[in-house]
């Protein structure tokens, strides 16, 4: 799983494991990458999301062979200066500053390079590097849908992978509006210290559909312990009135560099979704 997680900083490569199971992948502009499984059932179509919230740098202005940019991303590498970054459409540059707002020398391809363009870091060496809580959701997502694709799901399930994530979840509600769900589970992380095992967490309790869902979700096994309320991705999801919940992983020492999760936390959050996806 450590070597998936690894791979999954390269886009390209959950997009080519996608396609390997579902019936169409979408790659959108806005960096949603979106997964669909047609069910046996068409009508009410679920949308289970994450944060694909990878280490990036955002493009904010380019002159000459310099481009400005600005960081996004669970944790910085701890050094920032001559690191190597290559665009979406492969131009690569090399960072020249390790402040809030970064420029970098573009080698070649600056006509192609425009304000918006994400850069990634080549070569990332570890997950570990900015925290592995940025990618285990995606981890058991992109595992439930490889356990579907051996039997199809009772309804339609559109599985998106949203890039803004912990810093904009305006994603999660547009790509739910896109596909017209009529639920959304959101996939994300609570330290282990406030819950040992995977959480069940509802945006608003005064909510009966809310309250509905959670509880089919809570039956799909035994491994979800607790129940918490309070803002959370799905919470955007709801105020367009789709009914919402949020599953969260466990991570040991959550936002720090020596972030951990477990192996079957991981494997037990997609058996949970799997089933969920034909209740």
């Amino acid at each position: 799983m450590i070597e998936t997680i690894k791979n999954l900083t390269s886009p390209e490569y959950l997009v080519s494991r996608l396609e390997k199971c579902c019936d169409s992948v979408t790659r959108e502009k806005n960096g949603n990458v979106i997964g669909y499984v047609r069910g046996t059932d068409s009508t009410s179509p679920l949308m289970i999301a994450t944060h694909y919230d990878l280490p990036h740098f955002i493009c904010t202005g380019v002159e000459n062979e310099k481009v400005s940019l600005v960081y996004v991303g669970n944790f910085k590498p701890e050094s920032t200066k001559d690191l190597n970054i290559i665009s979406e459409n492969g131009a690569c540059a090399v960072i020249d500053e390790s402040e809030d707002k970064f420029t970098a020398t573009v080698g070649q391809g600056t006509e192609s390079i425009n304000i918006g363009d994400r850069f990634f870091v080549k070569d990332f060496p570890s997950p570990y590097t900015f925290g592995i809580s940025a990618l285990a959701p995606d981890l058991s997502l992109l595992l439930t849908v490889e356990k579907l694709s051996a039997s199809r799901p009772c309804r339609d399930v559109y599985f998106a992978f949203t890039a803004e994530g912990q810093y904009g979840f305006k994603l999660y509600s547009a790509a739910a509006k896109k596909c017209r769900a009529t639920e959304a589970l959101c996939v994300g992380v609570i330290d282990a210290e406030a819950s040992p095992g995977v959480s069940v967490r509802l945006c608003d309790r005064s909510f009966s559909s809310d309250k509905a869902l959670s509880d089919r979700l809570i039956s799909c096994g035994g491994a979800p312990v607790s129940i918490r309320e309070g803002k959370c991705a799905a919470s955007t999801v709801q105020l367009w009135g789709i009914p919402s919940a949020q599953l969260d992983l466990p991570v040991h020492d959550l936002g720090k560099l020596t972030e951990s999760v477990k192996e079957d936390v991981i494997s037990m959050t997609s058996d949970i979704l799997a089933v969920f996806c034909n209740k």
